[in-house]
């Protein structure tokens, strides 16, 4: 039999779940702000560094296969891969990042236009933009990616072809 009282505890479940939704949509509705508002542009070579660095952390941490190489070897093999990537004259890389913090890159994704193909090389996104697509206004349509993480690997729309041989 419920109490004289239930109706008190379903009228507080119902405001806490109200609380809840009006958290949840302010929450998204500064997310969305925020998303419009961020700015795509070119890597500058003063981000070539955190680029660098976070891919190649990025990669031995999001691939567990990785994990089998003894770390120092794989920094440095790994490393001079990604430079030999970055220095090519058909790579570029684009970084998102907000209008007030141009060098507080949010994500960014390395590509290369490869005769009449595009190559998605490496997207990373940090941590607290995952799941809002930031990293999507950064890669144009593309035809291979060169780098597959287990992130990548559950996000990556169909169609393009996996080539590690791209490298």
């Amino acid at each position: 039999f419920p109490s004289h009282d239930s109706g008190k505890d379903q009228s507080k479940e119902t405001q806490k779940k109200h609380d809840q939704q009006n958290h949840c949509q302010t929450s998204q509705n500064h997310v969305d702000q925020l998303l419009e508002k961020f700015i795509v542009r070119y890597a500058k070579p003063e981000d070539i560094p955190f680029i660098k660095k976070t891919w190649l952390y990025s990669y031995y941490n999001g691939k567990p296969e990785n994990r089998r190489i003894k770390k120092d070897i794989f920094m440095r093999e790994y490393s001079a891969e990604i430079n030999n990537i970055l220095m090519r004259p058909t790579t570029f890389v684009k970084v998102a990042h907000l209008p007030d913090e141009p060098d507080i890159i949010i994500s960014f994704a390395c590509l290369e236009y490869l005769d009449d193909c595009t190559i998605l090389h490496y997207v990373y996104t940090k941590k607290m933009w995952r799941g809002m697509g930031a990293h999507t206004n950064l890669i144009p349509k593309y035809d291979f990616y060169s780098y597959i993480t287990k992130i990548w690997e559950a996000i990556c729309p169909k169609g393009p072809t996996y080539n590690p041989k791209l490298r």
